[in-house]
């Protein structure tokens, strides 16, 4: 007479032997469909990603045995950025086979559209019919950009016109920039003649403002301030003294 043992989780020996191979009287059991198969054991790990946009970035993924330690040599992962799959600049899906248990993805520039305060970052690991995935959040910064007040004359009269100029670049690369640039007067912004403030539009890295001040402002020193924004760059802004004589 013999014994059948199916659909069973089956493990023995301090997770020496598994599945069937728990199973040592084969003459008198029959085993069918017993699990588990030492690929259930294994998991993905996403390092800690911080990057910065336009910056290049490495991602690594290891596929880790969590019973032998063993090295997987088998596979492929790719990604998942909030459930869209990065692709390469061609459009094609970015996938990286795995060797030594690692996959390295070398992302030349990270997009702009990473930037997100819930950016998930999810790695799937495919082979055969094997499938294991897994997230993490990403910190994903903004870049940071130089300011500089260009404006030469910065001593005035009372009703004035003087043309405010600032140069706006990128702090690593030194790119022009586009954005909107204000300018402030002792932490006041400069305002038109209906009230609102004056934003100006940072073209090529250079913001222009044709500006008069008011006949009746008081002579003195004043703090003349540029400050930029842009969604993809933190807030940056450069100051200048002004006299008014």
């Amino acid at each position: 007479t013999s014994t059948v043992v199916t659909n069973n989780y089956l493990i023995s020996d301090n997770y020496q032997r598994l599945g069937p191979d728990t199973i040592t009287d084969t003459g008198r059991i029959n085993k069918e469909n017993n699990g588990p198969e030492l690929s259930d054991f294994w998991i993905v790990s996403i390092d800690p990603v911080y990057a910065t946009i336009g910056d290049e970035t490495l991602i690594r993924v290891d596929i880790i045995d969590e019973i032998s330690g063993t090295p997987i040599e088998e596979g492929e992962v790719y990604l998942m950025i909030n459930d869209e799959v990065v692709t390469d600049e061609e459009g094609n899906i970015l996938k990286v086979a795995v060797s030594s248990s690692q996959a390295l993805f070398d992302i030349n520039t990270v997009p702009k559209d990473w930037l997100r305060s819930d950016a998930i970052l999810t790695a799937v690991f495919t082979s055969g019919t094997i499938n294991r995935i897994n997230s993490s959040y990403m910190t994903i910064l903004k870049r940071e950009a130089n300011v500089e007040i260009t404006t030469e004359e910065l001593t005035i009269a009372p009703g004035q016109t003087v043309t405010l100029t600032a140069k706006v670049t990128d702090l690593v690369n030194g790119e022009d920039l586009s954005g909107q640039l204000a300018f402030k007067l002792n932490k006041l912004s400069l305002e038109d003649d209906d009230g609102k403030l004056i934003c100006i539009d940072v073209v090529d890295g250079i913001a222009t403002l044709e500006y008069t001040f008011g006949d009746d402002i008081i002579p003195g020193t004043y703090t003349l301030e540029a400050v930029f924004e842009n969604a993809y760059y933190t807030r940056a802004a450069d100051t200048e003294i002004l006299v008014i004589e």
